[in-house]
């Protein structure tokens, strides 16, 4: 299994980002591939970056609405307490918050993450 990080919707959805194309390929991976995910919380924190950008909400809901097809409830990795309370004891240790939950999920269900955030990196199997 495989859990999107939220960079790559964050650099997938901008067009000016070195990275875009790159992760342009990661979501549409959603589609093509049975065993990529996104948790639920790299959705939570893609908001959350909208939001702080100063997206309307129109801008969010169209965001949503072209993400939607990629995204079926199949796809949600969602995190059980288990992940959550282990999340707890990596931000101890410094890991920021959602970088944490990411973390921790892909360490209780061995997936590896699709990140290039080096803090996930040094915890986990990743790739870019």
């Amino acid at each position: 299994m495989k859990l999107l990080d939220t960079v790559v919707l964050v650099e997938a959805l901008n067009a000016d980002d070195k990275h875009h194309r790159k992760a342009s390929t990661h979501l549409h991976s959603l589609i093509e591939n049975p065993t990529v995910m996104v948790p639920s919380t790299t959705l939570i924190e893609f908001d959350l970056l909208m939001k702080a950008r100063d997206y309307s909400q129109e801008e969010r809901r169209q965001t949503w609405l072209e993400l939607s097809p990629r995204l079926s409830k199949a796809k949600i990795a969602i995190p059980t307490p288990t992940s959550m309370g282990e999340a707890c004891l990596l931000e101890r240790e410094g890991m920021g918050y959602f970088d944490a939950l990411i973390t921790a999920l892909a360490v209780e269900l061995r997936a590896e993450v699709i990140t290039d955030d080096k803090a996930i990196s040094s915890r986990v199997t990743s790739s870019w």
